[in-house]
């Protein structure tokens, strides 16, 4: 089973096909927008360990890489880290709004 990542956040569409006992073709979307270097896939060396490697940076530093910063709160934190991570492996379409 996949889950959309804890927060909804906006982004790229993910779309899963899960197994559904009522409607075997039902089709579901969910967002994820951690692709941090917008390659339409979510993996350790793009996208987790920049995020993770700038842990802890503030606007105020040089450090700081908005994207990694999923929840907009100044703070490249613990919470931004495991929304990146909650999307570990997806493949995005491409083409996609």
């Amino acid at each position: 089973m996949i889950l959309p990542p804890a927060n909804g956040p906006v982004g790229q569409t993910a779309r899963s096909y899960l197994d559904n006992p009522v409607h075997k073709t039902l089709q579901t979307q969910y967002f994820c927008a951690m692709d941090l270097n917008h390659d339409n896939q979510v993996d350790v060396a793009n996208d987790i360990g920049p995020a993770a490697s700038v842990w802890g940076c503030t606007t105020a530093q040089p450090c700081y890489l908005p994207a990694a910063d999923v929840d907009q709160n100044g703070v490249i934190d613990v919470v931004d880290v495991q929304m990146v991570s909650s999307c570990f492996g997806w493949m995005l379409p491409t083409g996609q709004p």
